[in-house]
């Protein structure tokens, strides 16, 4: 997922485990996609049901807005008082697989395998290569975008400044990309995970063992074991990184970051978070 200041790609609750199919939250709103295709965003003081169309499929999180798609393929998105055309859903978009919303830019995995982007294009982050043919995945980072190719290759393009959008060279046999604000990394088939970009967003673990997932915030990173534990690195500005309390989240099933922190889903439901 991409880094996000006011809102991040999370997991459902432990209130909603029933019924949450997905969730994005943010400072004080939460988005949550029921298992019956509603969408409810959440405030502290409660619930309001959204007017959007039904049968949605998954949500992503930007900055300040949020994308929707559909069972039908294609994609909504909200709080369109949005500045910079990250809600301006391309006309006949259609047949799209995935999403992925970065800080103002916003990408679309169609089912023939290309990518289409749309918003702000400053650092080039919606340029989307020409040549850019059988992607499999996408990732919106902070300013730039990543591109999971069928034959397990990494494409990157739009901010380059700290190389995140530089792929190493012999990168291949790639099965999850992560795209934070000024890096990136790649999990690779064998469990081994790459990284490049901002050298602050390192040290990288010396001894990172069989890896299952990935996720990249803002300048530090989380992995998930084969054997449950979590991993963090990175900066530690507001204790993103420091996961002793929590044991590193053992029996852990799924991860997602926000800009300043880390959310884990445990194996009985609960949902655990550190950082900011």
């Amino acid at each position: 997922s991409s880094d996000n200041e006011d809102i991040s790609s999370a997991l459902c609750s432990e209130a909603h485990e029933n019924t949450c199919r997905t969730r994005a939250v943010g400072r004080g709103r939460l988005l949550v996609l029921q298992s019956d295709s509603t969408v409810v965003r959440e405030f502290t003081c409660g619930g309001v049901t959204l007017t959007v169309s039904a049968d949605v499929k998954s949500v992503s999180a930007g900055k300040r807005f949020y994308l929707l798609l559909k069972t039908d393929g294609t994609v909504e998105a909200l709080d369109k008082n949005s500045k910079y055309g990250e809600c301006s859903i391309p006309k006949h978009l259609s047949n799209v697989t995935a999403i992925s919303a970065g800080s103002f830019h916003s990408l679309a995995l169609l089912s023939n395998k290309k990518v289409v982007a749309w918003g702000w294009n400053t650092e080039g982050q919606t340029s989307v290569p020409a040549n850019l043919k059988k992607a499999k995945a996408i990732d919106a980072g902070g300013y730039h975008s990543l591109a999971l190719l069928e034959n397990g290759r990494v494409v990157g393009w739009g901010s380059n400044n700290y190389g995140q959008a530089t792929v190493p060279t012999h990168l291949n046999n790639v099965k999850a990309i992560a795209a934070g604000f000024e890096h990136s990394l790649a999990l690779k088939h064998d469990g081994t995970v790459v990284e490049w970009g901002h050298d602050s967003c390192a040290p990288f673990p010396a001894k990172l063992g069989p890896v299952k997932a990935i996720c990249a915030g803002n300048c530090h990173s989380l992995a998930l074991m084969k054997n449950g534990k979590v991993v963090a690195w990175g900066r530690n500005d507001y204790g993103n990184v420091t996961c002793t309390t929590f044991e590193c989240a053992k029996d852990v099933v799924d991860i997602e970051s926000g800009k300043q922190c880390f959310l884990a889903k445990k194996s009985n439901g609960s949902i655990i978070r550190w950082g900011w």
